[in-house]
């Protein structure tokens, strides 16, 4: 029993081992192809024929929305503001009172012009009399001519007194009327110059209202834009709400340039502006720029290396890859435009930049359009 039970252990013992002793040759079998060529690998890539063309970015800007026509209200004559009625953003309507200075002057004023009225109403009167008077004793032969002649003029000049007393009375009242403020127009108030209590003089600014029928956005911008815009299709939205939005056309570039920005100020005309473009709300302007000519490609496909922008051109005849300099003259997030050592129909890699080198063999896995 003994002598057969232990060779059948024994074998049972070499069966289990083999599957270990296996393991061990295949790790070993495996350690050696891996130490043959360790360096050795091969990087997939997309790549992308170069092609030359023109492509235009968007240019904005921001500005506000104001009146193109606007203008300063005042007193025709001075006096003490004694009311206000409107504020900065109120809009009004044409022969809406805004404001009112004190009459008791302008009162006193239209009294004594009453009573110089009367008083040259009396002396025409009395000077008519004489003449009356001596008209009728010169028919009777007991005054003469040149008595007659000069009641005659007296009477003129007492029709003159009058005259004068009357237009100062005229005048008087009109000032009179002065003292209330009018809208001449519809529109905004978008400034206020005085406040009550204060003493004005006749032509003062007191406020300025702008019209509300024309609006245009104004805009501080620099050459740079200005020369590489194009101003066709030009339009302005909301800064707040970009869905609304008007259509603009170019009203006016200032000549000259703001030595403290650099900037040159621009106002678009809006055309047909909705009524939530309210003035002095911000909007943005947005137009596009003139052609921009050059090589054509995708963002991604622009590097840095050495420091500087670079593109991988692939060189089919040794699937390696080298860094070409370029210079960006547009980026955004669908297309690039460069200048540089390229030429039309180069394959340029696309994807995958980040883990090239100079030399590097790699294969072309797909070619974007």
């Amino acid at each position: 029993m003994a002598k057969a039970f232990f060779p059948k252990k024994g074998r049972l013992w070499t069966l289990g081992a083999l599957p270990l002793v296996a393991l061990l040759v295949s790790s070993c079998g495996d350690d050696s192809n891996q130490d043959a060529n360790p360096d050795k690998y091969t990087l997939n890539v997309i790549a992308t024929r170069v092609e030359e063309g023109n492509a235009v970015r968007p240019l904005r800007v921001t500005g506000t929305v104001e009146a193109a026509m606007s203008r300063d209200i005042s007193f025709r004559v001075g006096g003490t503001i004694t009311a206000r009625h409107v504020q900065t953003g109120d809009r009004v309507k044409a022969g809406d009172l805004l404001a009112t200075i004190g009459t008791s002057e302008l009162d006193a004023n239209v009294t004594a012009a009453e009573a110089d009225v009367a008083s040259a109403a009396a002396g025409l009167s009395l000077a008519q009399s004489d003449l009356d008077r001596l008209q009728s004793l010169f028919e009777k032969g007991f005054t003469t001519r040149s008595g007659l002649d000069n009641a005659g003029k007296a009477v003129d000049q007492a029709k003159a007194s009058l005259s004068i007393a009357e237009s100062q009375l005229e005048i008087a009242r009109e000032n009179r009327s002065y003292a209330d403020l009018k809208a001449g127009a519809d529109g905004v108030v978008v400034g206020t110059n005085a406040e009550v209590g204060q003493v004005v003089q006749a032509g003062q600014p007191v406020m300025t209202i702008a019209s509300n029928d024309r609006r245009q956005a104004v805009f501080d911008v620099s050459e740079a834009v200005l020369t590489a815009a194009n101003a066709d299709n030009a339009k302005v939205f909301l800064a707040s709400d970009p869905s609304v939005v008007a259509k603009a056309k170019i009203a006016e570039i200032s000549p000259t340039v703001n030595r403290n920005t650099g900037t040159v100020r621009l106002k678009v005309d809006l055309i047909d502006p909705p009524e939530s473009m309210n003035l002095g709300a911000p909007v943005t302007g947005e137009v596009e720029s003139k052609p921009i000519h050059g090589f054509v490609l995708p963002p991604s496909a622009l590097s840095n290396y050495a420091g500087k922008a670079a593109v991988w051109v692939f060189d089919a005849s040794t699937h390696t890859v080298s860094p070409k300099p370029v210079e960006a003259l547009f980026y955004s997030h669908d297309q690039a435009v460069v200048t540089g050592q390229l030429e039309t129909g180069d394959l340029v890699v696309s994807g995958g930049t980040p883990f090239l080198s100079p030399g590097l063999e790699v294969t072309v896995s797909k070619e974007q359009p």
